[in-house]
């Protein structure tokens, strides 16, 4: 007899089947083949929780990477902080200070 999947099996116990619609743990998700890259961006998206990023924000670079390796990942952050940069310099001129400093620090500090 089959070994059931302990996932299937913690479902049934909790009773969640009804509620869990993706029939998947968020860790059995893949956004990468590449490990480490999948780890980042399930990383990164968890930290929009705490305003430390957008998630818009995150599928666009995402959207932006042909492949899952350093170069494609450098290039596309890097695209998005030249993207905030612009912006949180358009809002100083526009007399918004606190917003154009708050959203270029955080990606700064968070993904470069």
């Amino acid at each position: 007899m089959a070994k059931e999947n302990p996932m299937k099996q913690m479902k049934k116990k909790m009773y969640m089947e009804k509620y869990v619609y993706s029939g998947k743990h968020w860790s059995e998700l893949k956004f990468y083949d590449h490990m480490m890259t999948d780890a980042l961006i399930k990383h990164i998206l968890g930290l929009s929780r705490y305003g430390m990023s957008d998630a818009g924000e995150v599928f666009e670079v995402m959207g932006q990477m042909k492949s899952a390796d350093e170069r494609d990942w450098v290039l596309a952050w890097g695209g998005m902080a030249e993207r905030l940069k612009r912006n949180a310099a358009r809002s100083e001129s526009n007399g918004k200070e606190v917003s154009a400093s708050e959203r270029l620090c955080d990606w700064i500090e968070d993904n470069l």
